[in-house]
């Protein structure tokens, strides 16, 4: 009659025990050489690439961007982080970029004026942020003027008749 195989505990019990065993089992000669093989050869591979200088933190950055498939992404983040330092001052005071979308740049501006003011400088803008990343991001730049910032809520007091945000006191 054969045994039933251990199952559970038993099973995890078993399973530690041959663990055991292997773990204090001595190597061959032949392992053992050829381990030290393997190592050596790992290290002169080592040896081989790493006679030049170490790359800088950016580089290291950058390649592993590239193989993340990240380079794009970092490229649209860089445009609204550093928008000041790319658009310039003039530019920043007035306006901010809202998002970068399909080669869309969105901006919105403070005023309508300034929003007139920014779609006569589109291609400049577009330029500007091309040149500064070192490729073509941005394909087209829409700007919006300035949102009234007073949405209703659903449910909120109303009052019949009134007249909503032109109301002033008397």
């Amino acid at each position: 009659m054969s045994a039933d195989p251990p199952e559970g505990p038993d099973l995890a019990r078993a399973l530690l025990e041959q663990a055991k065993a292997r773990a204090r089992r001595v190597p061959t000669p032949e392992q053992r050489s050829a381990a030290a093989a393997t190592r050596a050869e790992q290290r002169r591979g080592r040896r081989g690439r790493g006679k030049a200088e170490p790359a800088t933190f950016g580089a290291a950055i950058e390649a592993f961007l590239k193989v993340r498939g990240w380079e794009h992404d970092a490229r649209v983040h860089a445009v609204l982080a550093r928008w000041r330092e790319i658009a310039g001052d003039a530019i920043a005071d007035h306006c901010e970029p809202g998002s970068l979308r399909d080669g869309e740049l969105v901006l919105t501006a403070e005023s309508t004026a300034w929003a007139t003011q920014l779609r006569l400088y589109e291609r400049q803008i577009k330029d500007r942020v091309n040149a500064d990343l070192g490729a073509n991001v941005v394909k087209s730049v829409r700007v919006h003027g300035p949102s009234s910032g007073t949405r209703r809520t659903p449910g909120a007091w109303r009052v019949a008749g009134g007249r909503g945000d032109r109301d002033t006191y008397g």
